[in-house]
C-alpha cells in the first residue's frame, strides 16, 4: 500500500475516480441490456420473458454497481493524468506511489526527500482536478443514453403515449359511431377544471393516413392537436393536457370531419380563504380582534365568534361537522349567488375541532378537507393568596395579626378583602381594594387589632380572605378563601410559655408546644370537620353530594 500521508492527498482525487469508473460502468450495462430488450423484440405475448428480462437487467445494475465500488483504487492511473497535468513533477507522483510502506523497514533518506517534495506540491496545486467535470458529464450522458435505450426497448413499454396503451384500448367502448364509421370516445363529456381530456377516434372502416383534433368555438379560435396512431390498431388518439374552461372539439381526417363534440368544465366546492372575528365578553374589557386567512380560533368562554369563508363556487349549503362523536353539527349561512359562507353570533362553549362541509347545486362535496380548531378557556375565580399568617394562629387577646397576601385574576378583581367572625356574633367583611386590572398581582396588608374586637381568652374567632370578579354569566361572583381559626389564649398561659422558653423545652417537644390529650385532640378535630362544612358550601352540587358523606361520618 502507498504511504498514509500520500494516500490521504490523493483521496479527494480517488473518490472522483471511482465515481466516474462506476458510472462508465453502469453505462455500458445499460447499453448492453438496451440492446439485448431490442434483439428479443415485442415480446409482451410472452410475460414469462418479459419479468425474466427485467430481473436481469435490474440485478446485473446491482452487481456491476457492487463490483465497481469494491474494486480497490489504482493510484498509478491517477498518478499519470495528476503529472500530465503538472510537469513540474517530474514523475516525483508516479515514483511516490510505488514507495511499499511497512512496519519493520523505515523510509530512506531518498525516499522521505521525494515524499516531502511531492507533499508539498500537493499543498501548492489542486490534484482533484485530474479528473475533470467534462469527464464527470460525458460520463452520466452516456449513462442517460443506456436508460433511455433500455426503457425505449423494454417489451410492451414503448415510447407512445399513456392513452394510447392497448390494454385501454382494448376494453375501450365504441361508442357513437358516425356514417364514415369513426367511434370518438368520450363524445360529449364534463370534466374537472384541471384535469386533462383524452380524445380517441377509433376507424371501424377506411383507415386514414393521419387525423387531426380540432379544438375550439369558432373558426377564429380554433387550434389543431394531430392524432397518433397507436401501433397496428385503427386507433389515433390524443390529449389536452389542462382543461380549464369549457369547449367544443372534433375529429378531421381526409377532408371529412365529425359532429363536434361539448366538453363541460365543472369544480368542486372548495374553501379559499376563512377569516375569523372574535368578541370578548364584555366584562373582560377586551376589543373585538379580527384575524384574516387562518381555521384557528380561541378565547374565554363566552366570546362571540364570526367566521367569514372565500369559497371557489356558490354552493347550496355548508356546516361544520364536529370530529368528537356526540357533537353538534354548526350549520353555515350561505348566499347561491355568491361564493361566500358566514357564521354569525356564535358563542363559544366548548373547544373542539370541526370539518367544513361544502355541497354545491349539483350535489358535489368538497374533495379536500378544511379543518377548524375552536379553543375555549374557563373564566376562571380570581386567586387570593395569603403569605401570613400560614394557617390557625394562638394569638393573645391584645395582640396584632397582620395579614400579608395578593389578589389576581385574568380578567380583573372587582373587589377583594377579609371577613371574620368573633364568638356569638355574625360575619364581618372588611374591603381591602378593589379595581385590579386584568393579568395584574395586587399585594395587599391589613392590621387586625384583636383588642378592638373585644375577645376574650378562650374565644375562637374565624377568618378568611374573599374575592370578587365577574362570572362567565356576566354577574358578580365572589370566590372565598380556607377558613381558619384563631383560639385566643389566657396572658398566663403566655407568661408560661416565655418561662419555658428560658429554661428550656422538655425533650422532644418544641417550645411553647401544647399536650395533645384527648379534649385537644378533639377540638383539633372539630376545626377540621367545620373547615371542611366551610368548603363543601362552596362546591358544586356533585362535589357536595360525594364529600358531605364522609364530613358527616367525621362528625
Amino acid at each position: 500500500m502507498i504511504h498514509p500521508i500520500l494516500e490521504a492527498r490523493l483521496r479527494p482525487a480517488l473518490v472522483r475516480q471511482r465515481r466516474l469508473r462506476l458510472t462508465l460502468h453502469l453505462a455500458a450495462w445499460f447499453t448492453a441490456a438496451g440492446l439485448a430488450g431490442l434483439a428479443m423484440g415485442q415480446m409482451k405475448e410472452h410475460p414469462d420473458k418479459l419479468i425474466a428480462w427485467g430481473a436481469v437487467t435490474v440485478l446485473g445494475a446491482a452487481g456491476v454497481a457492487a463490483w465497481s465500488l469494491r474494486r480497490p483504487p489504482n493510484a498509478a492511473p491517477l498518478a499519470r493524468r495528476i503529472e500530465a497535468r503538472h510537469p513540474e513533477l517530474a514523475g516525483r507522483l508516479t515514483t511516490a506511489v510505488e514507495i511499499r510502506t511497512d512496519a519493520d523497514t523505515p523510509l530512506t533518506y531518498p525516499e522521505e526527500r521525494l515524499l516531502e517534495e511531492t507533499m508539498l506540491h500537493s499543498v501548492e496545486n489542486e490534484w482533484r482536478g485530474a479528473v475533470s467535470p467534462a469527464a464527470f458529464a460525458g460520463a452520466g450522458v452516456l449513462c442517460a443514453a443506456g436508460l433511455l435505450l433500455t426503457f425505449s426497448a423494454a417489451p410492451g413499454l414503448r415510447f407512445v403515449p399513456p392513452i394510447l396503451d392497448d390494454s385501454s384500448l382494448a376494453i375501450a367502448p365504441e361508442g357513437e359511431i358516425s356514417d364514415d364509421g369513426v367511434a370518438v370516445q368520450p363524445g360529449d363529456v364534463e370534466l374537472e377544471k384541471g384535469s386533462t381530456l383524452t380524445v380517441l377516434a377509433r376507424f371501424t372502416k377506411d383507415l386514414p393516413a393521419a387525423a387531426d383534433l380540432v379544438l375550439g368555438e369558432t373558426a377564429a379560435s380554433e387550434s389543431r392537436v394531430p392524432l397518433i396512431r397507436s401501433l397496428n390498431d385503427p386507433v389515433y388518439g390524443g390529449s389536452v393536457a389542462e382543461v380549464t374552461k369549457p369547449f367544443r372539439y372534433r375529429v378531421e381526417h381526409d377532408g371529412k370531419r365529425t359532429r363536434d363534440f361539448s366538453v363541460k368544465v365543472f369544480e368542486y366546492p372548495r374553501l379559499e380563504r376563512s377569516d375569523i372575528t372574535l368578541t370578548p365578553p364584555a366584562y373582560t374589557g377586551q376589543p373585538a380582534k379580527r384575524t384574516e386567512d387562518t381555521r384557528r380560533a380561541g378565547g374565554v368562554e363566552g366570546t362571540v365568534m364570526d367566521l367569514e369563508l372565500q369559497l371557489n363556487k356558490p354552493v347550496a349549503s355548508a356546516e361544520l361537522r364536529p370530529r368528537a362523536e356526540g357533537g353538534e353539527t354548526i350549520p353555515l349561512e350561505v348566499d347561491p349567488k355568491n361564493a361566500t359562507a358566514a357564521l354569525r353570533g356564535h358563542t363559544l362553549a366548548a373547544a373542539g375541532v370541526y370539518d367544513l362541509a361544502l355541497k354545491d347545486a349539483d350535489g358535489r362535496e368538497n374533495k379536500q378537507r378544511a379543518d377548524f380548531h375552536f379553543e375555549v378557556r374557563p373564566n376562571t375565580p380570581p386567586e387570593i393568596r395569603l403569605t401570613t399568617p400560614r394557617g390557625d394562629t394562638a394569638p393573645s387577646p391584645l395582640e396584632e395579626v397582620v395579614y400579608d397576601g395578593t389578589a389576581f385574576d385574568d380578567f380583573g378583581v372587582t373587589a377583594f378583602g377579609l371577613t371574620f367572625t368573633r364568638p356569638g356574633g355574625e360575619p364581618e367583611s372588611v374591603e381591602l381594594g378593589r379595581g385590579v386590572p386584568a393579568a395584574e398581582k395586587r399585594p395587599f396588608q391589613h392590621l387586625l387589632r384583636l383588642e378592638e374586637l373585644g375577645v376574650k381568652p378562650d374565644d375562637l374567632v374565624t377568618w378568611n380572605v374573599w374575592a370578587e370578579d365577574i362570572g362567565p354569566d356576566g354577574q358578580q361572583r365572589r370566590t372565598e378563601g380556607d377558613l381558619f381559626f384563631a383560639a385566643i389564649r389566657p396572658f398566663e398561659e403566655i407568661f408560661r410559655e416565655g418561662e419555658g422558653q428560658a429554661g428550656g423545652a422538655p425533650a422532644g417537644q418544641p417550645p411553647g408546644a401544647q399536650a395533645q390529650g384527648p379534649a385537644a385532640k378533639l377540638e383539633e378535630l372539630q376545626k377540621q370537620i367545620v373547615n371542611a362544612t366551610w368548603k363543601l358550601q362552596r362546591q358544586t352540587e356533585g362535589e357536595t353530594q360525594k364529600d358531605a358523606a364522609v364530613v358527616r361520618d367525621s362528625q
